[in-house]
Formats: structure tokens, sequence, C-alpha cells
């Protein structure tokens, strides 16, 4: 009987264990399925956030970037530029190296280099070809034809082909590669381009006010009129769908140009380019001379950018034939005149009319100062520099529009006391834009960097 006893013991203990592992076998199993129940909770949580985001994306005001059908963004790689100069003048292309770094680079000059110019040279990734000074002067500097003729030499030099865009100027033209990039969105670099917002008409440049310059409107402004939104560098939370496309104070209407023609600028401004508004229309059927009395131009120290597509359909030998046989005071003038007689006129990049201090081609040459010929503009764009990354945010919003969207400066060599010390304004403009451009991209706050950026150009 006690050992009968002892069995049921043992047995029922046995029973126990395995009541007890059946539990602990059903908990786990719950537990195992609570786990999944609460990822697959987890993961329809996620996916009704993502369809949240994405709905309030679709929501927002209309003032994000847009995606256009046939966007385009280039790189460095896509860019080249051309630099006109002279032997008095190689302080300021040196100096100019900082802000071409990695852009293939061609130097028209009225000598050859020396063997440590050429050594310089080519270490800067540049290119030099030789033109001759005008003797005797034709205009008003003897460089003029060499400066006219510089974007066909480069073109030359650069076998015609491997970049999309040329950024021509002369030694005391900047350009920042970035701003240039973000501007060219959209642009098509086979249409043929010669892309500015700084004219001269009748005797003046460059500002708002002189909005009467004829020029024509990109091509893709077509179906979209705030070519601003259109870049990764617009940062308005609105849009003015009013806008239009003549601002205030403007006589003439761009057309859209594909590309933009003199015929296209007659219609848009007959009494403009012809004179007389009764024989106006009609003349406009027929070559449109250039307005040689309104004294039109671009704005060579302001810079271009021409397109591959532009420079693809010009012959050198027609070119420096045309520019070689017509009369005017300046370099800038020779192209302007010689382009239009090809059939192609100016293109505005179309920020401005939307918002008018999304200028792009030396925008402080007309901000703050009168007299941009004594430099004052690149003093106050440094300023406006340092202002827009300060703690007390003194930079506006007209202020850092033309902080961000500016292309180019021009570093007027004339309003210096010498090329010495016009090349150390320009390399303190290339190292404040940098250090700006940084720690605008980053929202840092301001260090000391940029006063001693001042101090080690001072001091060598």
């Amino acid at each position: 009987m006690g050992a009968q006893s002892e069995a049921l013991h043992a047995g029922s203990g046995s029973i126990e264990a395995d009541v007890a592992a059946f539990q602990t076998q059903q908990q786990e199993r719950a537990l195992a399925a609570e786990k999944q129940d609460i990822a697959e909770l987890a993961t329809q949580v996620s996916i009704l956030e993502e369809r949240v985001r994405a709905m309030a994306i679709s929501q927002q005001p209309q003032s994000q970037v847009l995606q256009m059908p046939a966007a385009r963004q280039f790189s460095r790689a896509d860019l080249a530029v051309a630099v006109s100069g002279d032997l008095t003048q190689l302080p300021l292309i040196n100096a100019g190296r900082q802000l071409r770094k990695g852009i293939r680079t061609v130097v028209a000059m009225d000598g050859y280099p020396t063997e440590e110019q050429r050594t310089g040279a080519a270490e800067a990734g540049e290119t030099w070809v030789f033109y001759p000074n005008d003797l005797p002067k034709r205009s008003a500097y003897s460089g003029d034809t060499r400066w006219a003729l510089t974007p066909f030499l480069a073109h030359q030099a650069l076998n015609g082909s491997g970049y999309k865009w040329m950024l021509f100027g002369g030694a005391d033209t900047a350009f920042f590669p970035e701003a240039v990039l973000q501007a060219m969105e959209g642009f098509d670099p086979q249409i043929p381009y010669i892309i500015t917002d700084n004219l001269w008409w009748e005797g003046k440049h460059g500002g708002p006010s002189n909005g009467n310059a004829p020029r024509c409107l990109p091509c893709h402004a077509g179906d979209n009129r705030d070519l601003l939104r259109l870049t990764r560098g617009f940062r308005s939370t609105g849009l003015n769908e009013s806008a239009p496309l003549r601002p205030a104070g403007w006589e003439v209407t761009p057309p859209v140009g594909c590309p933009c023609t003199p015929e296209q600028l007659c219609s848009a401004a007959p009494e403009a380019l012809k004179g007389a508004p009764d024989q106006a229309m009609e003349a406009c059927l027929g070559d449109v001379p250039f307005p040689t009395d309104q004294r039109y131009s671009i704005h060579g120290g302001a810079g271009v950018i021409m397109s591959i597509g532009l420079l693809e359909r010009l012959s050198f030998i027609e070119m420096e034939q045309c520019i070689k046989g017509v009369a005017s005071g300046s370099g800038e003038a020779f192209l302007t005149q010689c382009l239009w007689a090809k059939g192609f006129a100016p293109t505005d990049p179309g920020f401005s009319l939307f918002r008018p201090s999304a200028r792009l081609f030396d925008p402080f040459q007309w901000s703050g100062h009168d007299d941009a010929s004594q430099g004052h503009g690149v003093w106050e764009m440094t300023n406006r520099m340092k202002w827009d990354v300060s703690p007390e945010d003194t930079c506006n919003l007209e202020c850092q529009d033309l902080l961000h969207y500016m292309v180019s400066a021009h570093v007027p060599a004339g309003a210096h006391a010498s090329m010495e010390e016009a090349a150390r304004e320009m390399q303190r403009l290339a190292a404040k834009y940098a250090w700006w451009w940084d720690s605008h991209m980053t929202d840092s706050e301001p260090t000391t960097i940029y006063w001693s950026i001042d101090f080690a150009i001072a001091t060598g």
C-alpha cells in the first residue's frame, strides 16, 4: 500500500509538471502572438503616418520647388569659364582661381605666358590663348576686340565640347558656381542662350528701374511663370500668382524666347527698337537693325552665361569678321551687336520679375550706393554676408535674396589704386563668399573666421 501511494504521488507530480509546462507554452505562444500583433500594428501605424505626411506635403502652399517634366540639374563638370584679360591683370586672374577651382578655364591674353606662368595656369586647370590688342585702338580699351572674341576662342580651345554652360566675363568678374548651378536648373543648354539680367540701355545698366532694355524670358517660362520656384534655392513660403510678366516701371513685356531673337524683341517693343510707332510693326518683319542709338549691350563686368547650343551655332571666323567690322565704344557692345546680327539676343533669367530683389548678375552694383564704380557694391555685399548669419538677423528677405541668387559680382579694377589691391579685394570676396555659403547652408553661427579673412589677406 505504501509503494502504491508513492507511485500515485509521483504520478501526480508528473501531471502537475506537465500542466505547468503546458501553461508556460501557452503563455509563450500568447506572448509571441501579442508581439506579432504589435509588430503588425506598428507597421500599419507607420504606413498611416507616411500617408499623412504625403497628404500634408500635397496640401502645402505651392511654394515648394517644382519638379519639371524635363528638370535638369547640372554639376561643375558642366561648366566652363572664359576670361578676357591682359598682362597687367595677372594679379586679378590669379586671385580669381579660388572661385574657378575644378572648372575648366580659358584665359585670353595679349601676351604669351612665361614658363612660370604656364606652370601656374596648368596647375589651376587653365588654358591660355593669345589674341593681340587693337593697334591703333578702335574703342575705349585696346583689348576690346579680344574681349568680344573670348567666348569663341574658349570654345575652340575646349574643342567645342565637354561643357554645357560657359561663364564669360573679364578678369575682374567673379562667378559663384554653386549659385550658377542653382540658377540654371530648368534651362536647356542646347537652346542658344545669352543669359543676363544686367544690360546697358540709354547709358544706364543693371538696376530694376532700367527694365526697358529689350530682353526675352527663357523658353521654360511659358509653362512656369515664377521661375524662382524651379530652383532648389527657392525659400519663400508664399507665391504671388498674379505677378505680372512686366514689372512696375517697365515699358516692355519680355516675350518668351526659344531662343530670343531680334524679331521677337522688335515685336514686343517696336517703338523702343524702331522709333516711329506707325512704321514699327511692319519694319519688324524684316531684318531688325541693332538699336545703336540706345547704347544697348550686355554688361561685361557683370558677365554673361552662354549655352553650348549658342556657341556651336557661331563660327569663330564669322564672329571675328563681324566684330572687327562694327563701330562702337566697347567690347561688350561689339559682342552684343554681332550676336544680334547673327539672330540672337539676350535672355533674362526671369527671377526678378517676380521678386525684384532676386537679381542674379552683379546685384550689389545697383544696391545701397549710387557710385558703383568705387567698388561700394563689393563692400556692401560682404557686409550683408556677415549680417545674414548674425544672431541679430539684420539681413532681411531682400538682403537674403540678393546674396542667395547672385551668380556674379564685378570687382571693378579701375576703382582700386592698383591691380594688386583689386586682386586682394577679389581674394577677400572669394573667401568671404565661401564662408557665407557654408554658414548659410548649414545655418551655423558666425565665427571669427569672417574677420580673420581680412587679417590673413592684409598680412599676406
